[in-house]
């Protein structure tokens, strides 16, 4: 492997991406005015997502005492909120790792010992925290209001003389913080642009063939594989470059939180420009223009962003959105963004990490197929 043949190539590449004023403010400046624009027309719906209608979930329900006051308490959530959630009955271990896995947007626990109810958001179903917590708080409201006038304190409940409070509700605690509309879009428009950076690849490898560089090339000491690794590199470069000046800005410009796990933001990262160059170079495979391959991979792209809830803030589907790739690569980072850690994405990339694989097999299998045939 000659790496200086394989730099000489990746330069040239960036070099000839950014030839133009255009094409250099389309590629590095694009996502971060997309990042403005989406996250401030957005950003009232975010802020005032309580006032949305909620379609029926399920909630964690933990309650170690049913007797007194939890009994009643029992007794009224399972009634009162029967119209908005089901509740899946559960033990109070692993209620974190259970909400993650399942995506269970709340989780209520009543412990045997404590006068109160505790309430775990997951910080990525608001709308859903909200009707819990004012059902709660009602309960404990009117609870509290008909112990205080009858001047009656339940036997099973501990006085306490600092507060006219006898049952409350924990201190609000949710497992990962809300997400903001900034961070939201900055996450969708990086994964998007992150993609769209396999189309420099693709139309590099198209228009080498078009014009016969690629043959030219041959008959000078460069092996297919350098030639192929330096397109790579170029291609991946761009998309570093775009990923870090994304990031940099909307932390600095509009604040956004990116969760302060450089290795994990990393390895997301590294994961989409993968997958993004391997459908450049599978598209290049089939299309003979530049062109057209640039129409049709915007057309994917934008598809797949779009039924992802990319543009819109919501997927379109839950189910059609675990189909693409911007559903797993947008999770990941909003997960790390809102306080997870590396075990709470294994999932996400080990699913981005099979896509890249079976892409790669794909798109190197029927590349040099075609090299072959030339």
């Amino acid at each position: 492997m000659n790496w200086k043949h394989v730099t000489t190539i990746a330069i040239n590449d960036i070099k000839m991406s950014l030839r133009s004023p255009v094409s250099f403010a389309l590629i590095l400046f694009m996502p971060i005015i997309m990042v403005f624009v989406m996250g401030s027309v957005m950003k009232p719906a975010f802020d005032m997502v309580e006032t949305q209608a909620v379609d029926h979930f399920n909630v964690i329900y933990v309650n170690e005492s049913p007797e007194g006051w939890a009994k009643a308490y029992d007794s009224f959530i399972r009634n009162s909120g029967a119209d908005y959630f089901s509740l899946v009955e559960s033990s109070e271990v692993d209620i974190e790792d259970q909400m993650i896995e399942n995506g269970y947007p709340v989780a209520i626990i009543v412990p045997s010992v404590g006068n109160y109810v505790q309430i775990i958001g997951s910080g990525k179903g608001l709308a859903e925290e909200t009707v819990v917590r004012t059902l709660t708080g009602g309960f404990l409201s009117s609870l509290n209001f008909t112990i205080a006038l009858n001047d009656s304190i339940p036997s099973d409940v501990s006085p306490n003389p600092q507060s006219k409070q006898y049952i409350t509700e924990k201190t609000p605690d949710t497992l990962f913080s809300n997400i903001t509309s900034y961070q939201y879009f900055a996450s969708s428009m990086l994964v998007f642009f992150l993609l769209t950076s396999g189309m420099s690849i693709g139309t590099a490898l198209t228009d080498d063939r078009s014009i016969k560089i690629h043959k030219r090339i041959n008959a000078y000491p460069i092996r297919e594989k350098e030639y192929l690794i330096g397109k790579i590199v170029g291609s991946g470069t761009i998309g570093v470059i775009q990923a870090i000046l994304v990031i940099a800005v909307t932390t600095l410009v509009f604040g956004v939180d990116w969760g302060g796990k450089p290795m994990e933001i990393t390895m997301i990262i590294a994961l989409v420009i993968f997958i993004s160059s391997a459908i450049g170079i599978l598209f290049s495979s089939f299309i003979k223009s530049s062109g057209a391959l640039t129409a049709s991979m915007t057309v994917v792209l934008w598809f797949m962003a779009f039924l992802s809830g990319g543009f819109t803030g919501a997927p379109i589907s839950d189910t059609v959105s675990n189909l693409t790739i911007n559903h797993w690569a947008f999770q990941s980072i909003t997960t790390v963004m809102t306080g997870g850690e590396f075990s709470n994405i294994q999932r996400e990339l080990a699913v981005l990490l099979i896509i890249a694989t079976l892409l790669w097999g794909a798109a190197l299998t029927i590349y040099k197929r075609r090299v072959t045939n030339e």
